[in-house]
């Protein structure tokens, strides 16, 4: 029998969720709960991704009402790098001796 190939699991942006809950009751497999800690730079209390479980449905990102704040591993690493790309663009120039 051939076995489908694993889907990404969804990533969690802190700085973007504001711990709404929706992407809770959209998770069947209660792979996300409710969170416990304070975000130190957005001063919410995301929820806490638990994803050993997860299939990577994605039905908790389409929940999200958030456009960042749970998104799929693709987008995630797209994000990533448009924010490594940034800080490479930011960066000072070398000075040179």
């Amino acid at each position: 029998m051939v076995r489908a190939p694993d889907r990404a699991k969804p990533a969690l942006r802190l700085d973007y969720c504001k711990g709404c809950g929706r992407c809770i009751g959209a998770c069947a497999r209660g792979c996300i709960a409710p969170g416990t800690e304070i975000d130190a730079a957005s001063g919410l209390v995301p929820v806490a991704l638990h994803l050993d479980a997860c299939n990577g449905c994605d039905l908790c990102v389409d929940a999200c009402p958030e456009p960042y704040g749970l998104v799929t591993a693709a987008i995630a690493r797209t994000l990533e790098a448009a924010a490594e790309r940034r800080q490479l663009q930011m960066a000072p120039p070398a000075v040179e001796d």
